[in-house]
């Protein structure tokens, strides 16, 4: 059996115009956010171990709080509905299901007791709802708001306190159990963002697009000042958080800049930025203090933590924010490169973490989907669906030029022993390139689909979208003739490859089959296994020639041998959607996987 080693965690979903709450709980070392369709509850201290909960019917999981009492964890998605449920249970047991506000949940909230709860969004009935954590019942009402609530603070000191910050530009006070609206503060301007008690319960925080960041008294909600003349940011403040001891706030704004305030006298002690200040990429959308570390968010997803008495931060952990489609394991590195349908490739170290992700020159990057990744005599070449193909350096992760193809990519394939020499296919041909050179075009008459090439460079195969693989000789400054082509399916082929030892060839098509093939005659088809649920989209062989790995639409991985073609091994839902990727590493008994849910996976074989 295949048993869970590793997950390497997507980055959180950003946007531009728009914050991003991210949340920390110390005693736990829980830093929490959510991704598409899951809820990513991570280590702070040790980011590589991490849990995805998406169990939401499908739904954006678009908002999760933790519990203070660290047991129970509650999770809102895009159409108002909660789950409180137990992170800590292998099963994750739901406690509580409820249709909350009818519309997208944008913040969660618990009483310092961890017996009520807070949800507020953008509902069709109302904005926002409390009730008691078992049960559901409600213990109050939130209103007095006309547009959608963006934040939502629960005080937690007695007495009790919520706090909402909503784009009607205003922020409203109630007081409770039960909750009624006691007053709303005016003082902004634009949208109100986020809205923070402080640990103590003395102070209560809101800031907003108006570029404002303004201070309340946490008992009463009367306005004590506003930080920062004439204004706190030069751009929207999007969130806002707390130290431990209630002494300072740190602000986190579009115009690129994090803030460390001092709440007594209201004055700017400390400015933090990440990245490239010309680059929209560096805006700070989210942010959570725990301990003595600042965990600042920015546009790109990435993570960066900061000591809150230093200017740089001493770890920045990247990942993928859309769906993980290519995988790629370099073994004289021991390097696992992964691209996305965004365009990202990062790279990262099984084991210990991500590495960082590939940068360039903005002409060089991708702009849409990945199609294919290889290193190739030391160097890491990728293509994308937007015409482009780029060679980078590993070690920097710094793109060295890019070349443009006249169609769409669709897959690239690395030429062993070539100095540098890939096959890139195109809808209509496949172009041979030496190191981003053009050296060949090789027209084809049919759509290709799929590319590989044999490990020992001498035979391109080519998959097409009606069923067939065609196999050609392979010179050094061409594709050559056609040696033969084999029929499957009258339905797509996904992904094709050739054994290390040069035995096998394996396909996969979109008829839910895998298919092995003798390489000597391309025609003896040795096995033929169809135990998919949907298309199998990946293939990968170990490197003695006698497993293969096939991941699948279906969310499945199954581990074939050659050698027990009767017997297979089954990881069931091995990602939340799709099985995109999949890599064996430098172990024949470890292996990665990538998918639709935009995270890595390591997996060991027993």
């Amino acid at each position: 059996m295949a048993t869970l080693k590793n997950i390497y965690a997507p980055a959180p979903v950003t946007a531009r115009g728009s914050h991003t709450v991210i949340k920390t709980h110390e005693a736990k070392d829980k830093l929490i956010y959510v991704n598409h369709k899951s809820c990513v509850i991570r280590s702070i201290s040790d980011p590589i171990k991490a849990d995805l909960y998406g169990s939401h019917a499908g739904a954006n999981v678009t908002a999760g709080s933790l519990s203070p009492a660290g047991n129970w964890m509650c999770t809102g998605d895009e159409k108002g509905k909660i789950k409180v449920w137990a992170p800590e249970n292998e099963e994750k047991i739901v406690k509580l299901e409820l249709d909350a506000i009818g519309g997208q949940v944008n913040d969660i909230d618990w009483s310092p007791d961890s017996q009520r709860i807070v949800v507020v969004g953008d509902g069709r009935q109302t904005y926002g709802k409390v009730f008691m954590w078992d049960s559901g019942s409600n213990v109050g009402q939130i209103d007095g708001h006309s547009k959608k609530l963006n934040s939502v603070s629960y005080r937690t000191a007695r007495p009790f306190r919520i706090a909402t910050a909503s784009d009607d530009m205003q922020a409203n006070f109630f007081q409770g159990p039960p909750f009624k609206f006691d007053h709303g503060m005016r003082e902004h301007t634009n949208f109100v963002t986020c809205a923070r008690f402080s640990p103590d319960g003395n102070f209560l925080a809101t800031c907003g697009a108006d570029k404002t960041v303004q201070l309340y008294n946490g008992q009463s909600g009367e306005l004590v000042g506003a930080f920062g003349e004439p204004t706190a940011h030069a751009g929207s403040v999007y969130q806002l958080a707390w130290s431990k001891d209630s002494k300072k706030l740190v602000s986190v704004s579009a115009d690129k800049t994090a803030k460390i305030w001092n709440a007594e006298t209201r004055a700017c002690e400390k400015t933090l930025s990440v990245g490239d200040p010309k680059d929209v990429s560096s805006m700070l959308v989210g942010v959570s203090w725990v301990n003595e570390t600042i965990i600042l968010l920015s546009l790109d997803g990435d993570l960066h933590y900061f000591k809150a008495n230093e200017d740089a931060p001493f770890k920045t952990i990247t990942g993928h924010q859309s769906s993980a489609n290519s995988v790629f394991y370099d073994q004289a590195t021991k390097t696992t490169y992964s691209g996305d349908t965004s365009g990202r490739v990062c790279a990262w170290k099984l084991g210990e973490g991500p590495v960082g992700r590939v940068k360039g020159a903005a002409a060089s990057m991708f702009q849409s989907s990945v199609k294919g990744i290889a290193v190739v005599d030391g160097v890491l070449y990728a293509c994308s669906s937007d015409h482009k193909v780029f060679r980078a350096n590993p070690a920097t992760l710094e793109i060295q030029d890019s070349v443009k193809m006249e169609k769409p990519c669709l897959g690239l394939a690395g030429v062993p022993n070539s100095s540098g020499a890939t096959l890139v296919l195109l809808s209509n041909a496949v172009v041979l390139l030496q190191s981003l050179q053009k050296v060949s075009e090789f027209p084809l008459s049919y759509e290709g689909s799929a590319i590989a090439v044999s490990a020992d460079g001498r035979t391109v195969a080519v998959g097409t979208e009606d069923g067939v693989v065609h196999f050609y000789h392979l010179r050094a400054d061409s594709v050559g003739d056609l040696e033969k082509s084999v029929s499957f399916s009258q339905k797509k082929i996904n992904s094709i490859s050739f054994s290390p030892n040069n035995e096998y060839v394996a396909v996969a098509d979109s008829n839910r089959e895998v298919h092995v093939l003798t390489n000597v005659d391309k025609e003896s088809k040795q096995f033929e296994w169809r135990y998919h649920n949907s298309s199998p989209v990946s293939l990968a062989w170990s490197s003695d020639s006698t497993k293969i790995l096939s991941g699948g639409l279906d969310s499945h991985i199954f581990v074939w041998d050659v050698n027990q073609p009767k017997k297979q091994q089954k990881v069931a839902f091995a990602h939340q959607g799709s099985v995109l990727a999949v890599s064996f590493t430098d172990s024949d008994n470890v292996f990665v996987s990538a998918g639709e849910d935009a995270c890595l996976k390591t997996w060991t074989l027993a």
